[in-house]
């Protein structure tokens, strides 16, 4: 069976090959959505090493179609993670941007019964909300990424707290949420009780 892939090298190229066996631990899986953000940007502006060439696509979410190991994931519905043994999907090892892709079975967060394109974001949500959970007090947001984006959400919403957040290029739905937008540093309370920084 042929497959065809997205393949990063410094550029963007189609690439077409016949699937490769899959290995023992991994599962054959074929994308329904895949979500393209931080770690794809990071890949095009090399902002990080990374293997070369690699397929992008770092989370998403999969119906499974083989599972050599013992079969009982066959047929399941899963939400892949970008973060496992082999290191972050799409920068370290693989991503999941083919028509099909074989994948540790390490990288499935979860299952689900009726995939929808938010799926794919899950295990940003749960990091985002996670990160929420450790801060306290007045929080000063550095970057608006996805992660970012979700910590101030669950902040304001779960712990009725609102951060302030630093972006060079403020996006227009942080305006629409209501939160405190900030191009630098200048207009800031002068501490903080928790900062986070990302990329």
């Amino acid at each position: 069976m042929k497959v065809r892939s997205i393949v990063f090298n410094g550029k963007y190229d189609v690439i077409e090959k016949e699937i490769i066996p899959v290995k023992h631990g991994e599962v054959l899986a074929k994308p329904y959505y895949i979500y393209l953000g931080i770690v794809e940007k990071i890949l095009y502006k090399g902002l990080e090493p990374f293997t070369k060439p690699i397929i992008p696509g770092s989370s998403g979410v999969v119906r499974i179609i083989e599972d050599p190991s013992n079969g009982e994931l066959s047929g399941k519905i899963a939400i892949i993670s970008p973060i496992g043994p082999h290191g972050i999907l799409g920068l370290d090892v693989n991503g999941i941007l083919s028509t099909y892709t074989s994948i540790n079975h390490k990288y499935i967060a979860g299952f689900i019964n009726e995939p929808r394109p938010i799926h794919s974001i899950y295990p940003y949500i749960s990091y985002g909300a996670s990160i929420g959970k450790e801060t306290y007090g007045s929080t000063l947001i550095i970057g608006c990424e996805l992660d970012s984006i979700i910590t101030a959400i669950y902040l304001k919403k779960m712990k009725e707290e609102e951060p302030h957040i630093i972006c060079s290029k403020p996006i227009k739905h942080l305006k629409y949420l209501g939160f405190n937008i900030y191009r630098e540093p200048g207009n800031l309370a002068k501490k903080y009780d928790t900062s986070l920084i990302n990329k």
